[in-house]
């Protein structure tokens, strides 16, 4: 049996994620996905062996109260626990501003990678280290790994958080012995069926959308906030549902009823009013989106 280790940077994936949604309406199969590293590994390792041979311990790596505090996240690190990665969580640090802010992850990280390696008899010393991640942060630990004699692998894709896009370092990708590009994964995936196991497709379409939709793959909360801001804004904070719903269905090709599918992933944020002009309108107000007792007025 190889060992390798599958350690995941959890905000990075987030945002990964909510991309993938937004322009592929895809998200992630984790078993499926693991799979497909064991023969990535099994292509780097240039010998004569089989995924069989491949045994993968996975882990991910993020700050406590992003699990409690925002929906997206909860679904997408639940997905994740349901695939048998295990769960490393941090406190988040609170600046002198106030704000929670993910610190010290990227250094727990690779601390444990280290620690793994040499807790490990010689024999079960792990060759494999697969870095879910495109922060610079972590090449010196690429390194290190190096050193040792482990062979890596870096899945990355660059995407757009608040209208800024977020490539993946350099330096990282240079460091790596391999580097899978999710962006090109999901293209190839198109015509590859071994591929397109990979991805769990996120359908909006016809004129309702059923449960299981709504609770594992909602509409990107990324999305829904791009559209509103790309909303005419109106005097209290408010835009139409009726301008949003045509944003999202412009971006996402989305058709059906939005409205119950927004209270439904997204009842902690929204707030629908229609007695102002009598057309359904959208409060914009950010106060708002945080609400945990929202209501339907």
């Amino acid at each position: 049996m190889i060992n390798s280790k599958f350690f995941i940077d959890g905000n990075y994936l987030f945002h990964v994620h909510q991309h993938l949604m937004a322009k592929y309406h895809k998200s992630i199969d984790w078993d499926a996905f693991i799979g497909f590293l064991k023969a990535e590994i099994v292509k780097l390792s240039g010998e004569s062996i089989s995924v069989e041979d491949i045994q993968v311990d996975s882990k991910y790596f993020v700050g406590t109260p992003d699990l409690q505090n925002n929906r997206d996240r909860e679904l997408l690190y639940s997905s994740l626990d349901h695939a048998g990665i295990l769960k490393n969580a941090f406190q988040l640090k609170t600046d002198t501003s106030g704000v929670s802010r993910e610190k010290g992850v990227d250094v727990a990280l690779a601390i444990e990678a280290v620690i793994d390696y040499f807790k490990a008899k010689e024999e079960d010393k792990y060759k494999y280290f697969v870095l879910f991640s495109g922060d610079a942060d972590y090449f010196v630990l690429l390194k290190k790994l190096k050193s040792f004699g482990v062979k890596t692998i870096v899945v990355y894709m660059d995407f757009e958080n608040a209208g800024k896009v977020t490539k993946a370092s350099y330096v990282l990708l240079q460091n790596a012995d391999k580097r899978l590009d999710l962006e090109t994964v999901v293209k190839e995936s198109r015509y590859e069926k071994a591929l397109d196991s990979i991805f769990t497709k996120v359908e909006f379409a016809g004129n309702t959308v059923s449960h299981n939709a709504v609770q594992s793959a909602e509409i990107p909360w990324e999305v829904v906030d791009r559209c509103m801001n790309a909303c005419r804004h109106f005097a209290m904070g408010f835009v139409k549902l009726s301008e949003l719903e045509a944003k999202i269905l412009q971006e996402l090709q989305f058709s059906g009823e939005l409205k119950p599918i927004l209270q439904n992933a997204y009842s902690d944020k929204l707030i629908f009013d229609n007695r102002r002009t009598g057309d359904e309108e959208l409060r914009f107000s950010p106060a708002y989106f945080y609400s945990r007792n929202p209501t339907v007025l």
